[in-house]
């Protein structure tokens, strides 16, 4: 679970793969995203609320745009990460086991790429 921190819309992973978007005063859902294909282990939001960063039992770790609900990039992970997180700076944290990966550039725009990981 996280919250945009721009407007305040709660982002819930389950089970399913799927990813809801809530708002209070809503009794369903805004949005229903499928974005794997097992269980979401760990959403993160970046600080401008425009990027999602969802990490998967599938080992993948995958970037949306929640501006408009596509995946702009899509990662495989040597193990299913259990934790992924925005910093401030824009870099994209990921976590499994005892490991953490930083990757690079900042999530500033749609047409960014990451660099290896460091």
């Amino acid at each position: 679970m996280a919250q945009n921190p721009h407007n305040a819309i709660i982002h819930l992973g389950h089970n399913n793969g799927t990813v809801t978007l809530w708002s209070p005063n809503m009794s369903t859902p805004l949005v229903k995203l499928f974005t794997h294909k097992g269980p979401v282990q760990s959403i993160s939001i970046d600080r401008e609320g425009k990027y999602m960063v969802t990490a998967g039992a599938d080992y993948r770790v995958r970037i949306f745009d929640i501006r408009n609900y596509r995946e702009i990039h899509s990662y495989y992970t040597q193990r299913p990460a259990n934790e992924v997180a925005v910093s401030e700076m824009g870099l994209l944290g990921i976590g499994w086991g005892g490991h953490v990966s930083v990757l690079s550039p900042q999530i500033q725009c749609v047409n960014y790429r990451f660099g290896k990981m460091r």
